[in-house]
């Protein structure tokens, strides 16, 4: 049976891809260990430092997200984009709270639920914050599938056009030691988050190690296309498998509040798009991509396929990313902390 899950789960996240969602092998996955675990079928669990090394692939592969022209951007335009990196910030975390207090959640699930870092992203820190990883997810997902409506909305009505798919890419030869570098940059980030308790530190860690092995001029290498969809299998079977009926059905109860939050957040960034258009100087569909609380690999491919400003769109994610990945587990802390004493 567990062998019919992992080949169902493959195919579910080939035919994610094929629809044109993002982190498709993360999302199928998902959904068909969901589906088995609430239907109280056999799921696969995997060894803790697996688990941990699938996140730490995904923490190297995030470092080749934040390039030397996003930072050219954000130095360019740091007034407007640490603005709106920091206002994002704040709302996401009054929402985070209001939605607390409103679903009565545990305060680090609401925060993660709302925080502007990447659903994936958002999910495998909720692991290691302690945060319920299940409502964290269907959060974030939730939230993501809107921005996928709202953008196309926001694309239509700018006159934009789809641009039918992502220009290939040319194939750039690269040196086995680079991938060496990779390995061992995520081995690193598996064993530190294995063996201590930093938090989220397998996105992390290998994050900031492979910028630095990059700055010290021996690069470390993007994963191949099968390594990285197999990291988000992984990421994908585990989470799934943790749903159950008494989930679902709290999932019900806070549906309500979790479109609300959606609907608040979505409407937030509508408004500093235009907000921001004259300041950046850019148009409306490039600026609502940069204020959307999307993560920043969708956020990206859809900024190439609409032929928006991709540089400060990923310039904008970029910064907002270091930020909730830094800011994210101490903020967690400190709004939990609160929340006990004022309670």
């Amino acid at each position: 049976m567990k062998l019919v899950l992992l080949a169902l789960s493959i195919l579910a996240g080939l035919a994610v891809r094929a629809l044109g969602l993002p982190a498709a092998f993360l999302t199928g996955p998902l959904l068909v260990a969901a589906t088995f675990a609430i239907t109280n079928r056999p799921v696969i669990r995997f060894p803790l430092f697996l688990y941990r090394l699938a996140q730490s692939v995904i923490g190297v592969m995030l470092s080749f997200s934040i390039t030397a022209r996003s930072m050219q951007t954000i130095t360019a335009n740091w007034v407007p984009v640490i603005a709106l990196v920091l206002t994002m910030l704040v709302l996401t975390t009054i929402s985070g709270i209001v939605l607390q207090r409103l679903a009565n959640l545990q305060p680090g699930t609401a925060l993660l639920g709302t925080l502007p870092g990447g659903a994936g992203e958002m999910i495998a820190m909720s692991d290691s914050l302690g945060a319920d990883v299940r409502l964290v997810t269907v959060m974030q997902y939730g939230r993501l599938l809107a921005i996928l409506v709202t953008i196309s909305l926001v694309g239509h009505f700018a006159g934009a056009s789809a641009g039918g798919g992502h220009p290939a890419a040319a194939v750039q030869p690269v040196a086995p030691l680079h991938y060496l570098i990779s390995t061992m940059i995520a081995l690193i980030g598996a064993a530190l988050g294995t063996r201590f308790r930093i938090p989220a530190g397998t996105i992390i860690i290998p994050a900031v190690l492979a910028g630095l092995a990059g700055i010290i001029g021996v690069p470390a290498a993007p994963w191949p296309p099968a390594i990285l969809a197999a990291a988000y299998v992984i990421l994908g079977l585990q989470i799934g498998s943790q749903f159950d009926a008494a989930v679902v059905e709290q999932l019900k109860r806070l549906g309500f509040f979790v479109v609300l939050s959606n609907f608040f957040l979505l409407g937030v960034s509508a408004l500093l798009a235009i907000g921001l258009m004259p300041w950046l100087k850019i148009d409306l569909l490039s600026s609502y991509l940069a204020a959307t609380p999307g993560g920043l690999d969708s956020v990206a491919a859809m900024a190439t396929d609409l032929r928006a400003d991709a540089a400060l769109i990923l310039a904008v994610h970029s910064l907002r990313l270091i930020s909730v990945l830094i800011v994210g587990p101490l903020l967690v802390q400190i709004v939990a902390r609160r929340l006990v004493t004022d309670g």
